[in-house]
């Protein structure tokens, strides 16, 4: 657990969110932070504190419009359990904004997971979808919570998946 916190600082300490010129200069220009923090496989015998940490960057290939506050985030990182697993993502998060504040966030992402001392999902390559509801305050930070569900979609024999809840912060 405290080589997963330590690897979430240094990839914190790398920078914060680019401005808006540096969007226009730098393709792949950090655009958020994301900080989580909950129940890893909640409501099962092998429930463990989890934390993770997401960088996303500046919407591609989907702009953001106006009209629809919609635009495609894509992100990569790095989660950990109290019982020693560790899971690195890749994926994209579509985000949804409804009106100024609420925003409502399905993803999904490709995920090497090792589950050392925790849940045994069957393999090392899973898949992670999520679903966060936040809001954003007046500073510009975001606070919600989130779904995620980690399977690996019958590619092992072995699959019982995994559930986690978390209070998400987002700058």
């Amino acid at each position: 657990m405290r080589a997963v916190l330590a690897a979430l600082l240094a990839i914190a300490a790398l920078g914060g969110p680019a401005s808006a010129a540096e969007h226009e200069r730098r393709p792949f220009a950090l655009d958020e932070f994301e900080v989580a923090v909950g129940s890893y496989n909640f409501g099962r015998d092998h429930a463990s504190v989890g934390t993770g940490l997401e960088a996303r960057f500046r919407p591609f290939l989907v702009r953001r419009y106006a009209r629809t506050g919609i635009a495609l985030l894509p992100g990569v990182g790095l989660a950990g359990t109290s019982r020693d697993a560790i899971l690195g993502f890749a994926g994209l998060r579509l985000a949804w904004d409804l009106g100024e504040r609420w925003r409502v966030a399905p993803g999904f992402a490709l995920t090497a997971y090792a589950g050392h001392g925790d849940i045994n999902l069957g393999g090392p390559l899973e898949f992670l979808s999520s679903l966060a509801v936040t809001r954003r305050f007046r500073s510009g930070v975001r606070v919600g919570a989130a779904f995620y569900h980690l399977s690996n979609g019958h590619l092992y024999e072995h699959n019982p998946g995994a559930n986690s809840l978390a209070l998400v912060v987002a700058f």
